[in-house]
């Protein structure tokens, strides 16, 4: 019989690392209060996606003598294997899978889902060599090597829940990018059940995640991390209160509350497959 898989399912920014975006933004020397608050709010507020109206304003940066001119998905990933990790990465996979396997005889498996760039999530390799697969927004020019004109994906907040159902399925992203419609396809048989995932994440645009792992009886766990201050920390904490079992600092390292938070959620995954009579 197969071993159950345990899936530890993560947001990518302010989760994993600090805010890419900002970060990018401000390495190109744009002001990136101005961005958010000038620029994409009054999008908002005519009625835009907030993910994609992050994007087109990205695009249009892009354009003749803009902060982003002549941006490319290379340099994309360059930009990304700069990111700083947060305490404790990439170690942490190894170590968290040699603990929940201690507790019972399952695999464990990492992805992400974010509604950041993926060529910069994919230039991170510290992480993403060591998730199954990731899944992020997506930009790209006339040519795969040349300039980024268009916007080819979007993950806004319930699109980041389509991922979760691919996990769940077993499905891979060459065979989704080719064929979309797959995650819809019937499968009464769950490589992975939601009851058998952990997402982990730092705000709004992952409520719908815990929320949907929450119902089914999996672990939804909040990060926040040291840099968000007052009001804006209080309404984030209240958040994350109401839709996961705790927030925490964004430390992976053995030992900490985060750590340990994590190992405890798989914990309780083992001790319902046990009491289900699963060959664990």
């Amino acid at each position: 019989m197969p071993k159950e898989i345990i899936a530890l399912v993560f947001d990518f920014d302010d989760t994993l690392v600090p805010d890419s975006m900002n970060a990018l933004l401000r390495d190109k020397g744009v002001d990136v209060g101005q961005f958010w608050e000038f620029q994409w709010k009054p999008l908002l507020l005519k009625g835009w996606d907030p993910t994609l109206a992050y994007l087109k304003l990205l695009i249009d940066l892009t354009q003749t003598g803009e902060a982003l001119e002549g941006l490319t998905n290379q340099q994309l990933r360059e930009f990304g294997s700069c990111l700083s990790l947060y305490r404790g990465l990439p170690e942490f996979f190894g170590q968290i899978r040699k603990d929940i396997q201690k507790l019972g005889d399952v695999v464990v498996e990492f992805w992400v889902i974010s509604g950041g760039l993926e060529e910069v999530i994919k230039g991170c390799t510290l992480i993403t060599s060591k998730v199954r697969d990731f899944w992020g927004c997506r930009l790209t020019g006339d040519t795969p090597t040349g300039p980024l004109k268009y916007i080819t994906k979007a993950i806004n907040f319930t699109e980041k829940t389509r991922y979760l159902f691919e996990i769940s399925k077993g499905l891979r992203k060459k065979d989704t990018g080719k064929n979309p419609l797959l995650v819809n396809r019937y499968a009464p048989e769950r490589q992975v059940p939601l009851s058998n995932m952990v997402y982990i994440g730092d705000g709004v645009s992952d409520i719908p995640c815990f929320s949907l792992v929450e119902h089914y009886h999996g672990g939804a766990i909040g990060v926040i991390a040291k840099d968000k201050h007052g009001k804006a920390r209080r309404e984030i904490l209240k958040d994350l209160i109401r839709r996961t079992r705790g927030a925490h600092s964004p430390d992976y390292k053995k030992g900490s509350d985060l750590y340990e938070h994590i190992e405890s959620a798989a914990s309780i995954i083992i001790e319902r497959l046990q009491g289900q009579g699963k060959a664990l």
